[in-house]
């Protein structure tokens, strides 16, 4: 009884986790159309900085309450003036669009590494489902089964799943065990991993029915 509350507990936590990756997703879509958004909105980029402005200003300033200066020469010194001042005010708007550029950014990184925890969770509660799900159907408590890793040439792999996976079914329904082959075959051999999980009984007659298929075999146990 107290295993079956733990796996409606699983369950519920599961459809939880799932339910979260799914809106963490939806707001990294809204994100990266917002930053997209906001880089072709960034106001044009000023070379000087502030303090190159200010002190070009005081220059000017100085020139003109110093030097003697036609009119025109005067309109002209005071544009560039308010030139400096127009570029000062352009620094703080392109400052201000770009803080807000780094925290769109800062949000998404925050909701990429929320999805990787919440993908790895739900690896490991699918798994303890799993777990909890075939002690149940065989009669056990799930601390009394082990899990084996095999190491299979990547040549056998098909030959060991089969058409749509009926002779990984087989063995999971004939041994008794979980049976969950990955994807990827290792960089360096090739082979590819096949996790196992059941009773003792079970997991030997689950490797000896891999045996039969590859003709060597490397078993790591833990229980």
């Amino acid at each position: 009884m107290a295993e079956v509350n733990v796996l409606a507990l699983m369950r519920e936590r599961l459809e939880e986790a799932q339910n979260e990756r799914e809106t963490v997703r939806e707001q990294l879509k809204r994100l990266e159309n917002d930053i997209q958004g906001c880089m072709k909105r960034m106001p044009r980029r000023v070379r000087e900085n502030q303090e190159q402005l200010e002190d070009k200003m005081r220059q000017l300033e100085y020139k003109r309450t110093t030097e003697s200066m036609s009119l025109q020469d005067e309109k002209n010194l005071l544009r560039e003036i308010d030139n400096a001042k127009k570029s000062i005010k352009d620094l703080h708007t392109a400052q201000e669009a770009m803080d807000v550029l780094n925290s769109k950014r800062d949000q998404r990184s925050a909701c990429y590494d929320r999805v990787r925890t919440l993908s790895s969770a739900l690896q490991e509660l699918t798994a303890g489902i799993k777990r909890v799900e075939l002690a149940q159907r065989l009669g056990v408590t799930s601390d009394l089964l082990e899990s084996a890793d095999v190491k299979v040439p990547g040549a056998k792999a098909g030959e060991l799943v089969g058409r749509g996976g009926q002779n990984l079914r087989r063995l999971q329904e004939e041994c008794g065990v979980t049976a969950r082959l990955e994807s990827k075959p290792d960089p360096e051999d090739g082979t590819v991993d096949l996790h196992l999980e059941g009773t003792p009984e079970g997991l030997a007659l689950a490797l000896e029915s891999v045996r039969r298929v590859v003709a060597t075999v490397t078993r790591e146990v833990s229980v």
